[in-house]
């Protein structure tokens, strides 16, 4: 006979020391918490209820997911069984918890101890003992023993039901000690069972990072740090203490057609314990609205005080056709590449959603960080010259169409300060765009570019600032790099920029970074190497090449760089970066070219160009580098 399903009011043991306390949504193993989903756990729990007894796909589909599920159920049901079986240590060849009946579905086989479950243990009678008194006792009447019995199950239903309510209010996240002020949310689980469809996820993801964002008293974690941790093995305090949270957001998202189901749950870092779960399903012109509610609730549980403010951010959002927002995500999806390739297919999405909804400011902002990066030092193949005024105008009319968007605010102030040559104008964009939103780490990080060797310690605080936001970001990494540099401590500086390569070791900027510190510390073949792989990971680039040609030019294989030269040059001129062509000049130590090079980067308005730069130590001392250098600090 199959076992009677458990109460879902008390703890049951199986194997030697797991716990499945249904209550307090928690599987426990010698009384620690893992960390299990909440999918995973619901079939858990549905199958611990169901011991015994074959549990077929079709059942798991509609306690889980409800009849009329649109995603791909049986990927769905696949990962949720592995996750539980990675978590029991339960080998799906030779199982002692999970049964697979093949083309049927799945059995919980273990031995299952559950204390205070009525239905499992009720009361038998015993012979009293020969001559006492109870022996002599007459039987209760039939009808009597039945309303006793009924009275003994109420009563038994009340004390579960006031256990359960003394439970909810000595376990929700009101009972967590300490305030949760920061939160992190992770990347959520492409359930639609089509890798093509990872773009849906990450942008979901992502949107909800943004909109979360928009709670000023809350710190919440940029992307770029938190998709380090898509496929971390790490557990959940552990990765809460990589990021420097209180609280963990994560789940999983489905897709069919125009409906959008969201799953999603809060937990609490230190303690790994579920404070709050919950499932939404929407159209996907709905999306938006839904991403504020889930930032609403989450700021409810984690005990935030919403501002009128943070309640007219949170609600700002408008609907969008589906076509508009799928090319969006898609957009955001290859612009985070930061390749030639992905770059341009960004600005391909960026311009069809525009096409779409001409009034949709935050695709203008997106086209506008596309064109941007042109200007700012990464490869991607567009003449400065065409993306500077391209990005202008997308940031305008992003900026003109929703004029309190921090991500208007911030391309703008990119705008000018990669293609343009008024700091106090991207100064004031910066600044605007940190208002709106202090979580938004981009902006402090732009702002740090900007302030860099300017008002050094004012720059410092902002990558500071950025890297509370986004920890583990290559980039605002490379950028503390950029500031020990800058401010001569260059030891320091090589220790970072190799962190920073651990980070992402297929990221441009950062073997570029490393490689010129090599070359500050004259460490010249070390130089060569990170030089050489940055032109492996992009191919032709104007700064890889550039920079090759350099450190030939100091080795002493001045043929090899002159060489090089031509080239060099060329691409130099089309991306707008004379300061490249300036570099290759001091290793031939040819310094009137140098400067002359120098001089042009200025007048350019060259992203790159900072006169700190320990690289142009060997200008210093001349008449022509002072005399810029007078001309320099009489401009903001």
């Amino acid at each position: 006979m199959a076992a009677e399903p458990v109460s879902f009011l008390n703890p049951v043991k199986f194997g030697d020391d797991f716990v499945l306390d249904p209550r307090a949504y928690e599987l426990r193993r010698a009384g620690r918490p893992l960390k299990l989903e909440r999918i995973p756990m619901e079939l858990l729990l549905f199958l611990v209820e169901q011991r015994g007894q074959l549990v077929t796909r079709e059942q798991i589909i509609e306690k889980i997911w409800g009849k009329d599920v649109f995603l791909d159920a049986d990927t769905s049901i696949n990962s949720a069984i592995r996750k539980i079986r990675t978590v029991l240590k339960d080998d799906p060849e030779r199982p002692r918890f999970l049964q697979t009946v093949t083309g049927r579905g799945y059995r919980f086989i273990a031995l299952v101890d559950s204390t205070a479950s009525p239905a499992k243990a009720p009361i038998q009678s015993q012979a009293p003992a020969a001559g006492s008194s109870e022996e002599q006792r007459p039987a209760p009447h039939p009808g009597l023993r039945k309303a006793l019995w009924a009275a003994a199950l109420v009563t038994a239903g009340l004390l579960a039901l006031l256990g359960f309510v003394i439970w909810r209010q000595s376990h929700p996240s009101k009972a967590i000690a300490a305030p949760i002020r920061s939160i992190a949310v992770l990347p959520l689980e492409n359930l639609t069972g089509d890798p093509a469809q990872q773009y849906f996820a990450d942008g979901m993801t992502d949107a909800l990072i943004t909109t979360l964002a928009q709670v000023q008293s809350l710190r919440v974690i940029s992307r770029t740090s938190t998709m380090h941790y898509r496929d971390s093995a790490k557990a959940l305090p552990e990765i809460a203490k990589d990021l420097g949270v209180d609280a963990v957001v994560e789940g999983s998202v489905a897709r069919s057609g125009d409906r959008v189901r969201i799953d999603a749950q809060l937990i609490h870092a230190p303690t790994d314990r579920h404070l709050w779960a919950q499932s939404y399903e929407r159209d996907i012109q709905d999306v938006l609205a839904l991403q504020g509610e889930l930032a609403r609730t989450i700021a409810t549980e984690v005990q935030i005080q919403l501002t009128a403010q943070d309640l007219a951010r949170l609600g700002r959002a408008r609907p969008v056709k589906p076509e508009v927002y799928e090319a969006y995500l898609k957009g955001r999806f290859f612009w985070n590449k930061r390749n030639k390739e992905a770059l341009n297919k960004s600005i391909e999405y960026f311009n069809e959603a525009i096409r779409l909804d001409p009034s949709y400011a935050t695709a203008y902002a997106g086209l506008a960080d596309a064109y941007n990066v042109t200007g700012c030092g990464f490869p991607s193949g567009l003449a400065k010259s065409d993306a500077g005024p391209k990005a202008k105008a997308a940031a305008l009319k992003a900026v003109e169409l929703d004029g309190n968007s921090a991500e208007a605010h911030a391309a703008l102030g990119m705008q000018i300060q990669c293609f343009g040559d008024d700091a106090l104008a991207a100064e004031k964009e910066f600044q605007r765009a940190i208002a709106l939103n202090p979580n938004y780490a981009a902006a402090h990080h732009s702002y740090a570019i900007l302030l860099l060797g300017w008002r050094d310690q004012e720059g410092l605080d902002q990558v500071q600032q950025a890297l509370r936001l986004d920890p583990v970001s290559p980039n605002i990494n490379g950028m503390m790099g950029d500031y020990l540099m800058e401010t001569r401590q260059f030891d320091k500086a090589i220790e970072q920029f190799r962190r920073t390569v651990e980070l992402d070791p297929l990221q441009f900027n950062s073997r570029l970074r490393l490689g010129f510190a090599y070359a500050v510390m004259q460490h010249y073949p070390e130089a060569e190497v990170e030089f050489k792989k940055a032109e492996e990971i992009s191919p032709r680039s104007v700064n890889s090449l550039g920079a090759l040609a350099y450190v030939y030019a100091r080795e002493g294989k001045k043929t090899q760089a002159e060489q090089m030269l031509p080239e060099v040059t060329a691409l130099a001129l089309k991306a707008g970066h004379p300061w490249v062509v300036c570099l290759v000049y001091i290793g031939l130590q040819q310094n009137d070219e140098a400067l002359r090079w120098l001089q042009k980067a200025y007048q350019e308005g060259d992203f790159f160009f900072n006169l700190k730069d320990p690289l142009l130590d060997p200008l210093r001392s001349t008449r022509g580098f002072q005399d810029l250098e007078r001309r320099v600090q009489s401009t903001p």
